[in-house]
């Protein structure tokens, strides 16, 4: 089962600051003031809640710039290092009575500065983490859209296999043409052949429409099962004993069969 990150951080969390009050008790010089275990948990759990705050508090600044962001992220962690120094301090001179408060107000910031450094290592690992999550996630998404553009191309491969960066690969008879699509006038089929007509001429090329219409640009529009037309060649559009045809500026005629004739006229209204 995949965990959250949710799960991970929490997860994590509990990781370190257990580290933090083993290291603390076993690497402690003074046998004599060894802090008790109980100490010990009440100051990591403070910490545990502290940085839990702390991290969702980052989690809003990644929006703004990035020296609002340094400057947040500062003020935020001594805060938050001073706030969960005082609180355990509170704890250990009036609940638990295993220190003496001498120091009467400002005695609830003792050894503030050693958890404000604490707390600003941990603030660093959790942005350093936070942002390398990000990169990943938006070096993903670009991945995605790569691999989306390829097997688009891919799919938009003509017949024999080539997408030339010129234009279309025509086979006409023994010779091989790349055809810039947009001097391309109209395509109509014949059966298993194509009349692709280009300015003067009309090229021959042994192919299915189906599969030809693929590599056709948007400004191609069909009007008929075996005609399309390229919508900056016509002329006109005109009907005549209840036949619409398309004109070119050519002269051709191409006939408008009642299955496109709404979506021809929707297309030629768009371009007026």
């Amino acid at each position: 089962m995949k965990l959250s990150r949710t799960h991970w951080f929490f997860g994590l969390q509990f990781l370190v600051w257990s580290a933090l009050a083993l290291i603390t008790r076993l690497s402690w010089l003074d046998q004599e003031s060894t802090p008790q275990w109980t100490n010990l948990f009440i100051y990591s759990a403070l910490g545990f809640i502290v940085s839990t705050g702390l991290g969702a508090a980052f989690v809003r600044l990644v929006k703004r710039t990035a020296i609002e962001q340094l400057i947040g992220a500062t003020v935020l962690t001594v805060s938050a290092a001073f706030l969960w120094r005082a609180s355990y301090n509170a704890i250990e001179y009036h609940l638990l009575q295993t220190a003496n408060n001498a120091y009467e107000f400002w005695g609830y910031f003792h050894y503030g500065r050693l958890s404000a450094f604490q707390l600003a290592l941990w603030a660093a690992a959790f942005c350093l983490a936070h942002y390398y999550l990000q990169m990943k996630k938006v070096t993903g998404t670009i991945q995605k859209i790569d691999a989306e553009q390829d097997q688009r191309a891919h799919e938009q491969k003509n017949v024999h296999g080539t997408m030339h960066p010129k234009g279309i690969a025509v086979r006409d008879g023994k010779t091989t043409r790349w055809i810039d699509p947009e001097t391309i006038e109209s395509v109509v089929s014949a059966r298993d052949y194509l009349c692709i007509k280009i300015d003067t001429e009309i090229l021959i090329h042994r192919a299915t429409m189906k599969k030809f219409a693929e590599m056709l640009p948007a400004y191609f529009i069909r009007c008929h099962r075996s005609h399309f037309v390229n919508v900056d060649f016509i002329s006109s559009i005109k009907s005549e004993d209840e036949q619409t045809s398309i004109l070119t500026t050519s002269g051709a005629k191409h006939p408008v069969s009642r299955r496109y004739k709404t979506e021809v006229r929707s297309r030629l209204s768009e371009r007026v």
